[in-house]
């Protein structure tokens, strides 16, 4: 009779821990696909990315060194790849659109940017849409992502 129990509770456990398995490995190998398509377009750029993050289907990096920026969204069907050179921008800000739900009187995000701003006036800013409620189920550290680098490429610009 322990041998049937082992064996059941064995079935049962493999079969609970399987499905978490395969979400933490699909999960990396998203992660990784991202950063490689980053990574490659930097080497591309003939950069070095010193400073990087991912959020979701999000990534951004930055070579300090050579002022310049990359980033790269998946969205269902499509990618969007950016390089930007730093040097041609004056200051980096965020960007939140809000709305307010009538039905409960709350704010709520509808997409968060970073928005660059050239030295050129005749120039036009550059939008870089970190969330999207159209196309994002729910925030997933967007937001700390669009504090910390709205920083970060503050003070390389400044340098």
């Amino acid at each position: 009779m322990d041998l049937g129990n082992t064996i059941v509770s064995s079935i049962l456990v493999a079969m609970c821990a399987a499905p978490i398995i395969t979400i933490g490995v699909g999960r990396k190998k998203r992660y990784l696909k991202i950063i490689r398509s980053l990574t490659n377009n930097a080497k591309q750029e003939n950069c070095v990315i010193n400073k990087h993050e991912t959020c979701g289907g999000i990534a951004i990096g930055i070579d300090t060194n050579k002022k310049q920026l990359f980033f790269f969204k998946q969205l269902k069907g499509a990618v969007i790849e950016q390089s930007i050179n730093l040097v041609e921008y004056e200051t980096c800000r965020d960007k939140k659109i809000t709305f307010r739900n009538k039905s409960n009187n709350q704010n709520v995000i509808e997409k968060l940017e970073l928005i660059l701003i050239p030295i050129d006036k005749n120039k036009r800013e550059i939008a870089l849409e970190i969330y999207n409620a159209d196309v994002d189920i729910q925030l997933d550290g967007e937001i700390i992502l669009l504090d910390r680098w709205t920083q970060i490429i503050n003070d390389c610009i400044t340098q």
